[in-house]
C-alpha cells in the first residue's frame, strides 16, 4: 500500500482510522449473512419457497475533509433482506489525527451547542412537500460531517417523517456555528 502521508504518525494515524472503518464493514456484512441466514432458514422450515432475490449490503464512502488534524468520512449502508424497501444507514467518522480517535458530538460542540444549532438547522429547514412531520433538531441527527467550512448534519429516513420522505441532509457554516464548535484547527 503507498503510503498516505510522508509524515509517518499520519499514516499510522490512519491506518487506525481505516481499521476501524474496515471492521465495521466486516461486522455489518457478517451480522447481513447472519439475518439472511436466519430468515431463509425459517422460510425452508416453514415450506416456503426461497425467493428469487439475494440479501444486498451496498457501501459508498465520501471524504469530507483530510487534513494533518481532522479527517471526516461518512459511509452510506443500504442494506436489503427482503420485503418493501431496504434500508439506507449512516455511518459519521470525524477522526482526530493527533489522539488517534473518532470524535464524539461532545468533544466536537459545546456543551450549550443545542441552543445555538437548533434555530439553524429550524431555518434552514426545507421541507416543500410537507412530508416531513418533525422539526431538525442536534438532538435527532443521525450523523454529522466535517468540512473546512461547513458542517453537514444528516438524518436518516423515519427520523423526520415517514421513509417515503427519504433522509434529510443540511450544512451550517462553521462561521455560523463558531460560538457552537469546541475543536481547534478547524
Amino acid at each position: 500500500a503507498l503510503p498516505i502521508s510522508p509524515d509517518r504518525k499520519i499514516n499510522k494515524s490512519c491506518e487506525k482510522l481505516n481499521t476501524g472503518i474496515s471492521l465495521l464493514i466486516d461486522s455489518l456484512q457478517i451480522s447481513l449473512n447472519a439475518e439472511a441466514e436466519n430468515m431463509f432458514s425459517d422460510m425452508d422450515k416453514n415450506g416456503i419457497e426461497r425467493p428469487e432475490w439475494k440479501a444486498e449490503l451496498t457501501v459508498k464512502d465520501t471524504v469530507f475533509m483530510a487534513t494533518e488534524n481532522y479527517i471526516s468520512v461518512r459511509l452510506i449502508v443500504y442494506t436489503y433482506t427482503g420485503g418493501a424497501h431496504g434500508m439506507t444507514n449512516f455511518y459519521s467518522f470525524n477522526y482526530d489525527v493527533e489522539k488517534e480517535e473518532n470524535l464524539s458530538l461532545n468533544e466536537i460542540f459545546t456543551a450549550a451547542a443545542k441552543a445555538d444549532i437548533d434555530p439553524l438547522l429550524q431555518k434552514q429547514f426545507n421541507n416543500p412537500f410537507d412530508c416531513f412531520n418533525e422539526t431538525p433538531t442536534l438532538d435527532k441527527v443521525s450523523v454529522v460531517n466535517i468540512t473546512p467550512d461547513k458542517l453537514h448534519f444528516i438524518y436518516e429516513s423515519y427520523i423526520l417523517g415517514p421513509y417515503a420522505c427519504g433522509p434529510y441532509e443540511t450544512a451550517i457554516s462553521k462561521e455560523e456555528l463558531k460560538n457552537a464548535l469546541i475543536l481547534n484547527g478547524l
